[in-house]
């Protein structure tokens, strides 16, 4: 028998969640307006930050816009670009040392070193460079080991693409590389790249660049301290990470590449003053820029696009850590900022909250505990002794009673209704044996009338299923096992009703030695009317397609058929009926309502094959359309029923034609019989154990 639980502990269970729980519900409702308040205030200062910062790259992209366009309208860079074409290895170097030339490009030098600390390089494409022996001619205006090897790399490079896009002196902000340059760090270091454009030329052939060092954009931001608490990368427009603020030789602690962590040092302390970030809050921020491949920065911006804010911001998780994000496009320069900020960090103060709650909890649950177990006393001893008395009862002594006059309260009433009752039972227990063996009497003659009623439901039953299986094998036998035999053409099916008896109906007719009909029809409802009316269907298309030679005929005769049939019982059929003409290498079809068939070319090409009449067997009487499809060797065409796109997995996910396609484009190369066997195979697959809620019918012609 189950051990019973204390009457006292009972009283106790329940005061404690009364006076805890309020106190709890209270705590957790503050500690989420709380938490979405500091995310919200944080979404808001961060947003400002990132903003400021590109605001800030804005700035410096306009001055190296104007710097460019400055130094490429000066007389001495205009002397440079314009001068004659050396026509020799001699004239190009007597060219070069001539005093007035040194002169020109110390000219140019001295005003690029006062407008930027970047090295400036020219890209003329139309020059023959006579010393290097290369079509173009690479002119740097400082000592640095940047280098063009082929200035096909230049045409193919991303930065000429956006210019010959624009054709105008905007600067296309990247990092170097993108211009097809090569040298020590360019794949880093960001540059500001704009054509020269000459008058009179409707190309490109000579382009100017500025290529900065490699912590420029590093400098634009790391001032501001708050973004150490986060991690921000700014790319360029080609999605090349241009900056990262961590790791970063700034940071306090050591950082392990291999395993993509920060590492205590001995010695080291568990807290950072300088940055206010602990340890462990160092190894909650980003570091691995892989972060950034499942995010588009231009979708975020899309997404977000009603949020007021001109920085975009949302929720992400990434390694198990969920980051505060922001993302926004620079308008001028057209630069991709990211800032992740760790959400555990927003919500350090709460942590304290929660422990304080905790606190407060244990406190309240002494002192109740202490109360229920002294107020509990006084309720439980009149129930200790109901259940003394109750036990006595039990074991047949029903002259048991209580002393009701110690109680107080409704525990008085509940003694004297108790001592009450057990008189009663005394009463009727006397009379019980009496009441008994009538009542077994009463039941075994109802015993003997159900037996009786059993065995002929029995019986009714066992007939019902020997006349639904003669049904089920005549239904089966309307299905073709056999197909028409062609040298062109090949036929291949698969047929699941949803019950013993379906509702769905392929077949397939020799109008001639050139020309076959199919046919696939789906009956709305399932089991005997359903299988009724397939069979009156299969007998009325196979009569007309005898007749009528082209499907929108054999459609309208068979729909007055089943109208005069079924009409006014409320069923309909969809049905799909197509001539295959082996000579012209055409399907001309029907459909009426039925979902659209599909013709895979050899090409992989598919065509549907929509509806163009109603549905059959509602309206006498009724016009149905016919349309053409021209056949080409190795096409296949697929009909099939609505059983196939929705069929259902645990999941409730549907089968949707989509699948259905892609599985008829990745077979297009295995014979009817196979593809049809690996599409059962893949429905069973996607349903798993969950039964059939519709019949299924596929019909496949392969044109050989």
């Amino acid at each position: 028998m189950k051990k019973m639980m204390p009457m006292r502990l009972r009283v106790l269970l329940t005061i404690l969640p009364i006076a805890i729980v309020p106190i709890l519900v209270v705590a957790l409702v503050t500690v989420g307006l709380i938490r979405d308040r500091m995310i919200n205030q944080s979404r808001v200062f961060y947003s400002n930050i990132v903003s400021q910062v590109e605001t800030n790259i804005d700035f410096f992209y306009n001055q190296y816009a104007i710097v460019l366009s400055d130094i490429t309208q000066t007389e001495s860079f205009l002397t440079i670009v314009n001068q004659p074409q050396a026509r020799n290895f001699r004239e190009q170097r007597i060219d070069l040392e001539r005093e007035d030339r040194l002169s020109v490009y110390g000219r140019v030098r001295t005003t690029i070193t006062t407008r930027s600390k970047g090295d400036f390089i020219l890209l003329e494409t139309d020059r023959y460079d006579h010393d290097r022996k290369k079509d173009f001619i690479l002119t740097k205006f400082s000592v640095n080991d940047i280098v063009l090897t082929d200035k096909s790399n230049f045409f193919d490079s991303s930065v000429y693409k956006v210019m010959n896009e624009r054709m105008n002196m905007q600067p296309v902000f990247s990092v170097a590389s993108c211009m097809g340059l090569n040298g020590y760090e360019l794949d880093i270091r960001p540059g500001f790249f704009a054509p020269f454009l000459q008058d009179g030329f409707n190309n490109i052939t000579k382009a100017v660049g500025i290529v900065e060092t490699k912590d420029f954009i590093r400098d634009l931001y790391k001032k501001n301290t708050s973004l150490q608490s986060g991690t921000i990368y700014i790319l360029d427009q080609f999605d090349n990470v241009l900056s990262r603020n961590h790791p970063d030789f700034d940071d306090y602690y050591d950082y392990d590449k291999t395993k993509k962590k920060y590492i205590l040092n001995p010695g080291d302390p568990l807290y950072d003053s300088f940055t206010k970030m602990s340890f462990l809050e160092y190894n909650l921020l980003n570091t691995d820029p892989a972060i950034l491949q499942n995010i588009s920065i231009e979708n975020e911006i899309a997404e977000n696009d009603d949020d007021e804010y001109s920085v975009k911001s949302r929720i992400i998780e990434y390694k198990g850590i969920k980051y505060l994000s922001f993302f926004t496009i620079s308008p001028l320069s057209g630069a991709k900022i990211a800032y992740f900020h760790p959400v555990k960090q927003i919500l350090g103060p709460i942590v304290q909250m929660v422990n304080m709650i905790l606190i407060i909890a244990f406190i309240v649950t002494i002192v109740v505990l202490i109360i229920s177990l002294f107020i509990s006393r006084f309720f439980t001893k009149p129930i200790v002794d109901l259940t003394d008395a109750a036990r006595v009862i039990k074991s047949g002594d029903y002259t048991s009673t209580v002393n009701s006059r110690k109680y107080f309260g409704e525990f008085v009433e509940l003694g004297e209704t108790f001592n009450s009752m057990v008189a009663q039972i005394n009463t009727y227990n006397q009379d019980l044996e009496r009441l008994v063996k009538q009542r077994t009497e009463e039941l075994h003659d109802a015993n003997s009338h159900l037996k009786t009623a059993n065995n002929d439901l029995v019986h009714i039953n066992d007939k019902n299923k020997k006349e639904l299986l003669m049904a089920q094998r005549i239904q089966m036998s309307l299905i073709p096992k056999v197909f028409p035999h062609s040298d062109i053409i090949s036929f291949s099916a698969l047929y699941l009703p949803m019950e013993a008896l379906g509702g769905d109906l392929y077949d397939v007719y020799t109008i001639s030695e050139r020309k076959f009909g199919i046919l696939i029809l789906d009956v709305c409802g399932h089991g005997v009317p359903a299988a009724l009316i397939t069979t009156m269907a299969k007998m009325s298309f196979s009569t007309n397609s005898k007749l009528f030679f082209h499907p929108d005929k054999v459609m309208e005769s068979s729909n007055k058929d089943l109208c005069e049939a079924i009409q006014g019982s409320g069923d309909f059929l969809t049905a799909f009926y197509g001539i295959i003409d082996i000579d012209s290498m055409t399907i001309e079809y029907s459909n009426a309502g039925h979902n659209d068939m599909l013709i895979i070319h050899s090409d992989g090409e598919i065509t549907p094959m929509g509806t163009n009449g109603p549905v059959v067997g509602v309206f006498n009487d009724m016009e149905f359309g016919s349309a053409t499809v021209k056949l080409h060797p190795k096409d296949r065409i697929v009909l099939y029923t609505d059983g196939v796109t929705e069929a259902m997995n645990f999941e409730k996910s549907l089968y949707m034609t989509e699948r259905l396609i892609d599985i008829i484009k990745q077979n297009t190369h295995k014979t009817s019989k196979e593809f049809t066997q690996i599409l059962f195979d893949d429905i069973m697959t996607f349903k798993g154990d969950v039964p059939h809620n519709d019949d299924i019918a596929v019909i496949v012609t392969d044109v050989i």
